[in-house]
Parts: C-alpha cells; sequence; structure tokens
C-alpha cells in the first residue's frame, strides 16, 4: 500500500470538461491512500458544499471535513459525472454557454437510457422530452452548469 500526494494546479485542474482519454493524473491501487490539494480549504477540508440553497436565488457554500472512499470504476466510460439518489439518476453538461450545456445534459440523459434500459436514441430523445428534468447547475466562474434530473419510475432498471 502506498500514499501518494496529489497536488492542485493547471496540470491537475481541468474546468469545463471531463475527458478519458486524458493521461490520469496519479494511479492509486486497492488500499492505496491519497491526499488531495483543494485550491480553496485545505487538505483535509473538501470544498464547496451547500450548507444552505434557495433555488434560483443564493446557495452558502462551506468546507466540510472527513475521510471518504472514492472507487475508481475501470468498468464504466462516460464523458461527463454522473450522480445518482434514491429517486432520480442525475447528468451533467458543463460549458460557458447555458445553452450548450442543456445539450450536454440531455445527449448524457439519452446514452444512460440506452445503456440502462436498451431504448434507442429516439425513444430515449422522447422520453427526456416528456419526463426529464432540467436543472441550473451553476452560472459563475466563467463555467456553467446544467443537470438533467430523470425518475428512476420512467426506468426499467
Amino acid at each position: 500500500m502506498a500514499h501518494h500526494h496529489l497536488q492542485h494546479g493547471i496540470e491537475t485542474c481541468h474546468r469545463e470538461y471531463f475527458d478519458a482519454t486524458l493521461p490520469p493524473n496519479l494511479r492509486a491501487a486497492s488500499g492505496d491512500t491519497v491526499t488531495i490539494d483543494t485550491v480553496t480549504g485545505s487538505p483535509d477540508v473538501v470544498p464547496d458544499p451547500t450548507a444552505f440553497h434557495v433555488p434560483c436565488i443564493t446557495a452558502i457554500e462551506t468546507a466540510l471535513r472527513g475521510s471518504f472512499e472514492f472507487i475508481v470504476r475501470d468498468d464504466l466510460a462516460f464523458t461527463y459525472p454522473r450522480a445518482e439518489t434514491p429517486t432520480h439518476h442525475v447528468t451533467m453538461g458543463v460549458d460557458p454557454d447555458l445553452d450548450r450545456c442543456a445539450v450536454k445534459a440531455v445527449r448524457e440523459t439519452i446514452a444512460l437510457i440506452g445503456e440502462t434500459n436498451g431504448l434507442s436514441h429516439a425513444d430515449a430523445y422522447m422520453l427526456c422530452s416528456l419526463a426529464g428534468d432540467l436543472h441550473i447547475t451553476q452560472t459563475v466562474n466563467g463555467s456553467k452548469g446544467v443537470h438533467m434530473m430523470m425518475d428512476k419510475k420512467n426506468l426499467r432498471m
């Protein structure tokens, strides 16, 4: 087991895009520990959890201390981060232009639906049009973000 230290910097921080073809900043094996420096906070603080959020108005961001387990999934391949809640699948799109963000989020949802439910591109797009819920993720720092929420009730999992 080894310990790795990932420092923040222009070489390790990629804004507005996620690309599986980029070389990894480090390689860790099962059981290794990793210290990740953050741009805000300190190495033992994870930045940007939201303490208070009023949709479309404001959010108060705080720092978070704790132990985290990150699991690298080599068996998955997608362009942007995805999330899952007990009730929804969430896909994201990031770009300086909100319209392009929305297009990316919808395309990621179409891909997710195709992967998990075997629907054609056209049928997945139709489902997104009928049941997908687009939200603005952020409009700060020159990076804008949109995420699409798809209720799991609409999918066969």
